[in-house]
């Protein structure tokens, strides 16, 4: 039709948008991409689509490879559960739950107040502030053995780094064996399960000997005598607490724990502990343990 300068213009063919929308109807998404561009065109639109259905060949019609699959996949995918969850250890002897570490929960029991004084939160607290103190030491926290008259050892960093990569072993390990029975009071939780599998086949505690390896691999390392004296202290500490946890441990699973206290350690491993524990940090799987709830 003629426009204002005189001349005549044809409508151009859009041979692209043809293509495409002919492209997702043979692609399967039809419902999604090509329906709402041939409503907005009209029936017009929808008539050389189905045209252009007998006209391009079969190997026109993947403009946008791997859509459909990705498509799929992302619909697939299973939802995140809510909170932050750490992954517990794998295998039928790591908790009798199966239950990994759900984070926000730990904080929610430890953050109820409505139960101070029934957990004997007061090893908690002086847990926590001689592990303080040992980070960062009160007035005389940087005395040395050679402020004493004392010889420093070569060996003392060695055998520090030893004790501070063991205490960060146990500790892990500790906490994904014990999963959502975690709970940093020495009353259990009511649905703790009795895991005696992985890191619990070292000790019996094998998170509050991790802190008493840290404490004095800290002071080896440091070669601070205040650091030494504190690591004295939170393991005669953890000592005590981890007595009166057990006694909890006793009455809520019996004969059962019995058992299990006289054939693990409490604090201090063996040998074969150790390798207990290597295994099950590192070989994938724990090695010959038990859950009892």
């Amino acid at each position: 039709m003629p426009n204002h300068s005189g001349l005549r213009t044809a409508t151009r063919p859009q041979p692209q948008m043809t293509v495409a929308l002919a492209s997702a109807v043979r692609v399967g998404i039809t419902p999604a991409l090509a329906h709402p561009v041939a409503r907005a065109k009209g029936s017009a639109s929808a008539a050389r689509v189905s045209r252009c259905r007998s006209v391009v060949p079969k190997s026109a019609f993947r403009p946008f490879p791997g859509l459909v699959e990705r498509v799929s996949v992302s619909h697939a995918a299973p939802r995140a559960p809510r909170g932050r969850v750490i992954a517990s250890a794998e295998g039928d002897g790591a908790s009798s739950s199966g239950d990994a570490l759900d984070v926000d929960a730990l904080v929610k029991e430890v953050t109820d107040f409505s139960k101070i004084g029934q957990r004997d939160e007061a090893y908690f607290v002086g847990q926590m502030v001689l592990l303080f103190c040992i980070a960062f030491p009160p007035a005389g926290g940087d005395l040395t053995k050679a402020d004493l008259g004392l010889q420093p050892s070569l060996t003392d960093p060695v055998i520090g780094v030893s004790l501070l990569l063991l205490c960060g072993v146990m500790i892990k390990q500790g906490v994904a064996d014990l999963g959502n029975s975690l709970t940093p009071f020495p009353k259990p939780r009511d649905d703790a399960a009795l895991v005696t599998a992985g890191a619990y086949q070292c000790t019996r505690h094998p998170m509050y000997s991790g802190l008493v390896f840290g404490a004095c691999g800290a002071a080896l390392v440091t070669g601070s005598p205040v650091r030494t004296l504190l690591a004295a202290a939170l393991a005669a500490l953890l000592y005590f607490k981890s007595g009166k946890e057990e006694a909890y441990l006793e009455q809520k699973h019996g004969e059962a724990y019995a058992e299990y206290k006289a054939k693990v350690p409490r604090l201090v491993p063996n040998v074969a502990g150790i390798g207990a524990l290597l295994e099950a940090a590192f070989g994938g799987e724990a090695v010959d343990g038990e859950a009892e709830s």
